[in-house]
């Protein structure tokens, strides 16, 4: 296909990253150099008149001298409706570039940076096809098939389109980045520029000025050599294309006769995971799905609230930091959460038994370090004050678990309470009852919640820590495994049960089985409101009213719980359906103690089996209320969406607001100080645009899981490897299926093997058919290894890059006891 660019209203695979993210600028309306494109598949069928076995025997192409390659292509006419195309198009009063537009160039993973070639100042029509010949044979680059393998990218992909676009005579010419990636700034934008032609500032040849400006500036300073007015507009458009793409990007522009023109846009494909100051990661805030996508403030507040009291308050309550000493714990960057793991890993370093590369592995952090980093310190004066902490952790564990049950119930009436209080607000209520009962919701009731999930985790963590070395002295990895496996009567699997429930009163009935097989959602639901006597609607209601709290996304404030439509659960109960393997699946029930003790008798010695039986009961029982308290968190996130939905729709009725959904824009303070009358309604919505800016400029980035001062561990030697934590034991072979989100969970069929970057509840309902699972964070306690443990299934965390590496289709080997997997394909 050979078009202008301006006449290209759509973008297709076969133009390249390049020409592709020009289009996409002309689609939004921006000023672009028009140009003629040429597809990769004619240009192809041209070069392989010189080079019939191109790319199949491109190491022999590699060896030949460039020039010996351009004049075999020089040999090869061009075809009659290229040469015609391009005479149409040219302008003998113009100055042309001729620019390459890889198949996979400007890509989120592969930028192939100044590798192929473009050609500038072609004034001819035998300088335009010289430059076309000469683009294409960049593709014979011996690092552009270094690049190809060392990314393990196909090689049918080794295409080129072309563009022949109308070059603009600059007065400035830059780049301009939407964040800074030298300083890690994730809302700060970097600008370079020179005076005149761009070609000179991007080969190099020139030392750009350089210009930082905040996301948030509102008055630009006039102290650059650079129209302030155009400076002003660069402002703007580069937010709105972070916007629209999701990502960091950078852009190419030029501006002449006061016109900025945009000349190419990609993603920033190299983000650093240095941060100025400090060890951070995410893992924990990944399991419990938060952090799966960017938050808005509302959630960052409420995290970063609950985090920080309830960790502090754990240094401080067992001696292991002063009040005055406990810094900062939590971070945001790229609107994702981040907490404090050099801080923790320094206080655990007092705790019998830490070692810093089996603290990493159980969370899935990457290591920055060489061998197993820091251990707990063995001195007279450590080890005593190391035996006072655990003392002082035990007696904590104690007395949490003594007031477990209370707390739990306590907390689940107050759940009820909260939610008929909610459920009984109406477009009469008074605004104050509404604004009073989010603020008691928030700031009481979420914070005893949360505080008392996270507690839970923090006592697991350092529980785990001081018993998993002695168990793993006398038990392998596979059998404390199998130990912790089968907790039983977990919240989080007690939905699908009640799933299974109704799935078997559809299939004993021919007629409903028939309807739900060929009817839409919006269909079933339709009949459901007009037959509100049937059983199966009551059932339904009745799960809906159970399990209401639930989402597909748990605990992301912005996703619809299901209380809210049958739809997703419908869709679920469908999902099943056309996957009847998984139809009579069948959980495991749980161990007792009379089996652990059986299972111990072929383990270990006589002699050591009470005592292994009584830590590993203690270990199975610290990750059911890590289960059970997490349950309740999920309810009490509930409860803040449906309060923040009531409070906003008041809002929006008022004229606060532009929609019920904006108060998740803004930070708990921030409205409570609106309540208060503390700050204007212009200063909330300023705060709502600014947040749905930065979490909407980042929703397509998954940045890295952990950030650190520097990284030490050395890079293997180009070796491709892929193993993570074996988190639940079991060997199988299958096809692969990469899903990036539970929104893709209906493309799963019986015996894939699940990649993905966490799982959290809303992904529970596939483990019925999934023959493994493999996902790029976790630990050895989180709901991924749990759950998979409670399906039999094989299953591996922490495998780091296994979403880019493992690719749908491929067909893999993973052993769930030694985190290895072997790609076959």
């Amino acid at each position: 296909m050979i078009s202008e660019l301006k006449h290209i209203k759509k973008q297709d695979s076969l133009f390249g990253g390049k020409v592709n993210g020009l289009v996409r600028l002309q689609q939004l309306g921006f000023e672009v150099p028009n140009g003629l494109v040429m597809d990769a598949d004619l240009l192809n069928d041209y070069l392989l008149q010189a080079f019939p076995n191109f790319p199949d025997d491109i190491h022999q192409y590699i060896e030949l001298d460039p020039s010996e390659t351009l004049a075999q292509l020089d040999a090869v006419a061009f075809p009659n409706n290229i040469i015609t195309a391009i005479n149409t198009f040219f302008d003998k009063n113009k100055v042309y570039i001729v620019r390459s537009s890889g198949l996979l160039e400007d890509g989120l993973k592969t930028s192939f940076a100044g590798i192929f070639d473009s050609i500038s100042d072609c004034h001819s029509l035998e300088e335009i096809m010289s430059a076309i010949r000469q683009c294409l044979v960049s593709l014979f680059k011996a690092e552009v098939i270094q690049y190809f393998q060392n990314n393990r990218l196909p090689f049918d992909q080794l295409k080129m389109a072309v563009i022949i676009q109308e070059q603009i005579q600059a007065d400035i010419s830059g780049v301009a980045f939407s964040m800074n990636p030298v300083q890690n700034t994730d809302q700060e934008m970097m600008i370079e520029y020179i005076h005149g032609s761009n070609e000179q500032l991007v080969q190099g040849k020139v030392t750009p000025k350089k210009i930082s400006l905040l996301w948030n500036i509102i008055n630009i300073p006039t102290i650059f050599d650079f129209p302030i007015e155009k400076l002003e507009e660069l402002h703007q458009v580069v937010l709105k294309l972070n916007q629209n793409f999701g990502y960091p990007i950078d852009i190419e522009f030029c501006i002449h006769a006061d016109t900025l023109y945009l000349l190419q846009v990609r993603p920033i494909s190299s983000i650093s995971s240095i941060v100025p100051e400090g060890s951070w990661t995410n893992a924990n805030f990944r399991d419990g799905g938060v952090a799966a996508q960017p938050i808005p403030n509302l959630m960052w507040s409420l995290y970063y609230a609950s985090w920080q009291k309830s960790l502090s308050s754990f240094f401080i309550d067992n001696q292991l930091l002063k009040e005055e000493d406990v810094p900062e714990l939590m971070l945001r960057q790229y609107a994702y959460p981040y907490w404090n793991i050099g801080i923790v890993k320094s206080v655990m370093q007092h705790i019998p038994g830490f070692i810093e590369k089996e603290f990493d592995e159980e969370l899935g952090v990457q290591k920055n370090y060489l061998g197993d980093g820091r251990k707990s310190s063995i001195s007279l004066s450590s080890l005593w004050y190391s035996i006072k902490v655990a003392f002082q952790l035990n007696q904590t564990t104690k007395r949490h678990f003594k007031a477990a049950e209370s707390i739990r119930a306590d907390l689940l009436d107050s759940y009820s309470l909260h939610l008929e209080a909610i459920n009984a607000l109406s477009d009469k209520s008074p605004r104050e009852a509404i604004e009073l009962l989010w603020i008691t919701l928030i700031e009481d009731a979420y914070m005893e919640a949360e505080s008392t999930y996270f507690k839970q985790v923090f006592i697991n963590t350092v529980q785990l820590s001081m018993k998993k070395n002695s168990l793993l002295k006398v038990l392998t990895t596979e059998q404390l495994f199998q130990l912790l496996s089968h907790i039983g009567n977990i919240s989080h699997t007690k939905p699908i049960d009640a799933l299974q429930a109704i799935l078997h009163i559809i299939q004993d009935n021919e007629v409903l089985l028939k309807d739900w097989k060929n009817c839409s959602p919006e269909e079933l639901i339709k009949w459901f409101s007009s037959h509100p006597e049937h059983s199966l609607t009551q059932v339904l209601l009745n799960f809906q009213n159970e399990f209401g709290y639930h989402s597909q996304r748990e605990l992301y404030l912005l996703e619809p719980s299901y209380s809210e439509s049958l739809k997703p659960i419908i869709e679920m109960i469908q999902w099943y359906i056309s996957n009847p393997t998984s139809l009579d699946l069948e959980l495991q029930a749980a161990f007792d103690q009379s089996d652990i003790k059986q299972i111990l008798e072929t383990m270990v010695k006589p002699s050591k089996i009470n005592k292994i039986q009584k830590q590993i009961m203690y270990l199975r029982h610290m990750m059911w209320w890590r289960e059970e308290f997490k349950d309740i968190s999920t309810r009490y996130y509930h409860l803040i969406r449906q309060i923040s939905l009531k409070l906003g729709q008041r809002y929006q009725s008022l004229g606060y607001i532009n929609d019920k959904n904006d108060l998740f824009f803004a930070t708990k303070e921030s409205t409570i100080s609106f309540i208060k009358n503390a700050i204007s309604i212009e200063d909330l919505q300023r705060e709502i645009a600014y947040n749905q800016l930065y979490t909407q400029s980042y929703r397509h980035f998954q940045p890295a899981g952990d950030l650190f001062e520097s990284i030490q561990t050395p890079h293997d030697s180009g070796k491709l490897t892929l193993s993570g934590l074996g988190a639940s034991n079991g060997i199988v072979t299958g096809k692969v299926k990469v899903l990036k989100d539970v929104s893709d969970i209906h493309s799963l069929e019986a015996g894939d093997i699940l990649v993905t970057t966490f799982t959290d509840t809303g992904w529970s309902y596939a483990f019925s058919m999934i023959a493994g699972l493999i996902t790029e964070t976790g630990g050895v306690l989180c709901h991924a290894s749990i759950v998979a443990r409670e399906f039999d299934i094989p299953g591996i965390v922490a495998a780091t890059g296994a979403c880019s590496q493992l690719k749908t289709g491929m067909t893999i080997t993973m052993n769930g006891s030694n985190g290895e997997i072997i790609i076959h394909n």
